[in-house]
């Protein structure tokens, strides 16, 4: 069983209408798997909706399951992820793509999918689970 958990770069593509995004995103759902949602990504999306797409945002984020975290630990791993790569010479642009993956590595059965050079910056570092489809984004 996996469960996958899309970041907000892969959902773009969905709302955009890419259709290799949908089909790909269709074959996460295979009897076992599960799509999941984090709250971060509910807030990416949120922040970055047009008009029309307000509505259909907020019935993918309530259909889904959300990842729980802990905001006490998980915020100050995510800020450890952050410093370690700078400390390291690895620049991670977004504080939020840290936050994701620690929800992410706090269950080994959670896989991040993405289009996003973050979270490979992450997995060269830390135990990071993650798919990169080159799509539209």
């Amino acid at each position: 069983m996996t469960r996958y958990l899309i970041d907000t770069s892969i959902w773009v593509n969905v709302f955009r209408g890419d259709p290799d995004s949908k089909e790909r995103l269709a074959q996460c759902t295979r009897p076992g798997d599960s799509i999941l949602m984090c709250e971060p990504v509910a807030m990416e999306l949120i922040a970055g909706a047009r008009k029309h797409e307000v509505e259909q945002i907020k019935n993918l984020i309530d259909a889904l399951a959300s990842e729980p975290f802990n905001s006490l630990q998980d915020f100050r791993s995510a800020g450890k992820i952050r410093r370690e790569l700078s400390w390291s010479g690895i620049s991670v642009k977004s504080v939020v793509d840290c936050m994701i993956a620690t929800i992410a590595m706090g269950a080994k059965d959670i896989v991040i999918v993405h289009n996003d050079s973050d979270f490979e910056q992450i997995a060269s570092k830390f135990d990071l689970r993650h798919e990169r489809w080159n799509l539209a984004a």
